[in-house]
């Protein structure tokens, strides 16, 4: 099985952040907003001093723009300060932006002030990248010492939602997409996680959207992915993408995902890998792969993640001999797939995504087609062995009654008609079984039970000499033609046909109809009135005659 996600988190084995703190954490929160708070205001001062704006304006006659003249002489000023302090990791001024900053009492309750602080951040972030601070990318390697998990400033950015921080890092620190935090195994039990993990968690779908096509295409498949491994005791996938696509929080991660799944294959380049063993060959291969153009020769779509099951595992797995494949064993036939939910979402644009329309394309034609085309063959059946026995039935005084090669034939049709009933009455309680309450939201369902009941309620009808059972029979033959509308997208054709009409019904159809309606009140209104005046003239000439007769 995947490891399923609570919708808040999306994350089976993984506690809420909330849930991770104790008590003595949350008493120490307050003093970290003070912190926080204290520190942004004597920001905020320091615009306001006399060496502030001599060192802004002395930027300022260099060339530079206003705000850039200020966001510099807040750097120096933080760096000096962090400087004094004696460099400690823990007042690193770029840790502090991203740790405490956003959880300060003035900003976390308050989405357009949070929204302002991302930006200044976004602002002194980029500086402080290319500052002597930054010697020789050291932010790509620096780490929270303090956090139990060490987070990266990527991570934090991740957990925070800042999107534009988050662009800013990856471009100057790259490296910091591909490290983890460090496994928890005390108070919580926390494994490691990527930026992009830590971003769906949270359900920042702006920032996992990013992350998500900034990383490569195999990272990404392997964390939807079940991991083989030893065959014996395969792992479910880290993250279920069905619980993400269940989640409308997440509509950008979908897309972005399913982004992902179209896989640009070159064959005559080196493979790229994880881990190198040299820095020689890591800068080889990656600088083969930085210097190719953007149209590969073809594409590779992986359907493994939508086809498989809430654990990621696939229904087919390559042989030992890797020439053919063969049925997974592992493999949970009761669990719905990810292609499954997406057809039961809102989602339009990861329905209409090309690898969702490409495997749906691809299951048409190697079995989708022919079985909907045989329950076509056997519907056809079922509705001419039912015309012909209540058709001929309607022409005998006693449809009781059986005497003749046509009667015997009738009695014939019957039967296969009462068990094919049967048949697509079990059918239908199994789509009850499979699909719980979303089958109730179909309206060709009431067709179907409409016409399957009616036709059992002929019987006892017919038996008892009862007139009803003629209303009965015709709504009956009525709902069970209505029913070979849901078997209309066999073909490409007949679908559309079916649609168009059902469109003019919906919308045109009943429009036309209220037109008519206010027509016809307001003429037989009219018309009513008029033959009052008629009869009411008529009334008074009969009246005149009779007297002077």
């Amino acid at each position: 099985m995947w490891l399923l996600y609570d919708n808040s988190r999306m994350s089976r084995g993984e506690p809420n952040l909330d849930r991770a703190e104790n008590d003595s954490e949350r008493g120490d929160q307050n003093e970290i907003d003070r912190r926080c708070d204290h520190q942004q205001d004597d920001l905020i001062r320091d615009q306001f001093d006399e060496e502030f704006w001599i060192k802004v304006h002395e930027k300022q006659n260099k060339g530079l723009s206003w705000n850039r003249a200020m966001d510099e002489v807040h750097v120096e000023r933080l760096i000096q300060k962090y400087k004094d302090g004696g460099k400690l990791d823990s007042e690193d001024p770029a840790l502090l932006m991203l740790k405490q900053w956003p959880g300060s009492e003035k900003c976390k309750d308050d989405s357009d002030k949070l929204r302002a602080l991302e930006q200044q951040i976004n602002r002194i972030l980029e500086i402080l990248l290319e500052s002597e601070i930054n010697t020789g990318n050291r932010y790509e390697s620096f780490r929270d010492e303090d956090d139990e998990t060490n987070k990266t400033l990527m991570h934090y950015a991740a957990e925070h939602g800042f999107l534009h921080v988050t662009k800013t890092l990856f471009r100057k620190c790259p490296e910091l997409l591909v490290v983890k935090t460090e496994e928890q195994l005390k108070p919580v039990e926390k494994r490691a996680m990527l930026p992009v993990e830590l971003a769906i968690v949270t359900e920042n779908d702006d920032v996992a959207a990013f992350l998500v096509r900034v990383m490569w295409h195999e990272r990404v498949q392997g964390l939807f992915s079940w991991t083989q491994g030893d065959i014996t005791n395969p792992q479910p996938s880290s993250f279920s993408f069905k619980a993400i696509i269940e989640n409308p929080k997440m509509r950008k991660t979908i897309v972005a995902v399913l982004d992902q799944m179209v896989d640009p294959h070159w064959p005559y380049l080196p493979k790229r890998q994880e881990n190198y063993e040299t820095e020689e060959e890591r800068e080889a291969i990656e600088g083969v792969w930085n210097t190719i153009s953007g149209d590969p020769l073809n594409y590779h779509f992986y359907y493994h993640i939508l086809d498989g099951d809430e654990g990621g595992r696939p229904p087919k797995i390559m042989a030992s001999d890797g020439h053919k494949e063969m049925e997974n064993k592992y493999f949970n036939l009761n669990d719905k797939s990810c292609l499954h939910a997406i057809a039961k979402s809102n989602n339009k644009e990861a329905l209409q995504h090309p690898v969702v329309r490409m495997l749906i394309k691809t299951k048409w034609k190697s079995y989708g087609h022919f079985f909907l085309s045989l329950q076509v063959a056997l519907f056809c059946i079922f509705l001419l062995c039912m015309s012909y026995s209540l058709l001929h039935a309607s022409t005998k005084l006693d449809p009781t009654h059986y005497s003749g090669a046509l009667d015997s034939l009738r009695g014939f049709c019957e039967v296969v008609t009462l068990l094919m009933v049967v048949f697509y009455i079990c059918e239908e309680v199994n789509q009850i079984r499979i699909e719980g309450r979303c089958y109730f939201t179909e309206w060709m369902t009431l067709f179907d039970w409409l016409g399957l009941l009616l036709i059992l309620c002929i019987v006892p009808l017919r038996y008892m000499d009862h007139k009803a059972q003629w209303m009965v029979t015709s709504l009956a033959f009525l709902f069970n033609f209505l029913r070979i509308f849901k078997f209309s997208c066999v073909s490409r054709t007949t679908g559309l046909y079916t649609q168009t009409l059902a469109k003019i019904i919906l919308h045109d159809v009943t429009r036309s109809m209220a037109v008519f309606i206010v027509i016809f009140f307001s003429f037989c209104g009219a018309l009513t009135l008029s033959l009052c005046y008629s009869g009411s003239s008529e009334n008074q000439e009969l009246r005149y005659i009779s007297f002077y007769s």
